[in-house]
């Protein structure tokens, strides 16, 4: 059984405080799987592959996390989901997990008929064909996660709109801030945040149950 709950829009320290109290709840038996969806307002997450090059002039706040990964930007923008499981109930299959949030955006992507890929070297799903840009793949969503004791935490961020500003002060994921897009730039109308989010969740709760990760 896995609980889907909506943080809203959350300083990003008061959330990964909040993922830390579900973890350690799911690890001791007091909680089910949860599934948070939430955005932050603007800060940059620095992950165990980051180095101090990561940072070419951003002056928001940054934060040192356990997550993988290298330096990614989180704003209002974004759709997050941090999804909080044990993965002992999941054959402790990490890769298993990381592919169902990369197969839930492509899902999704493939809903307004844009080709999407997750990307086997670097975590993320990368998008092409689009309305407003050119067809060079480029990069909608980040992945990054962390796992203590087999209970996963932090998760997917996805760039329903994008921030330019943000995203030129540092290199997010180890790139340059023009392979970032958004799902606003590659379609000529842009769904509803609710009606993303909605998908983005029923779809990762669909590859949950259908993978050899179930039990």
């Amino acid at each position: 059984m896995m609980q889907v709950e909506d943080w809203g829009l959350i300083p990003y320290q008061e959330a990964l405080q909040k993922q830390y109290l579900y973890r350690d709840q799911i690890l001791n038996g007091e909680r089910s799987h949860t599934l948070v969806l939430c955005s932050h307002p603007p800060v940059v997450t620095l992950g165990k592959k980051s180095t101090p090059q990561d940072l070419i002039g951003w002056q928001g706040e940054v934060v040192t996390v356990a997550r993988g990964g290298k330096a990614t930007y989180h704003g209002p923008e974004q759709i997050i989901l941090y999804p909080l499981l044990n993965l002992e109930d999941f054959q402790k299959n990490l890769g298993g997990h990381l592919r169902c949030l990369e197969q839930a955006v492509v899902a999704t992507l493939n809903q307004y008929n844009l080709r999407a890929r997750g990307n086997p070297d670097y975590a993320g799903v990368w998008v092409q064909g689009s309305t407003q840009e050119n067809l060079t793949e480029k990069k909608i969503a980040s992945i990054g996660i962390a796992v203590h004791k087999w209970v996963t935490y932090h998760g997917l961020s996805f760039n329903y709109q994008l921030s330019e500003q943000a995203f030129s002060g540092i290199l997010a994921c180890g790139y340059q801030y023009n392979v970032m897009t958004s799902l606003e730039k590659c379609v000529t109308l842009l769904p509803s945040r609710e009606q993303v989010q909605k998908s983005l969740v029923d779809q990762y709760m669909q590859l949950m149950g259908k993978s050899f990760l179930s039990h």
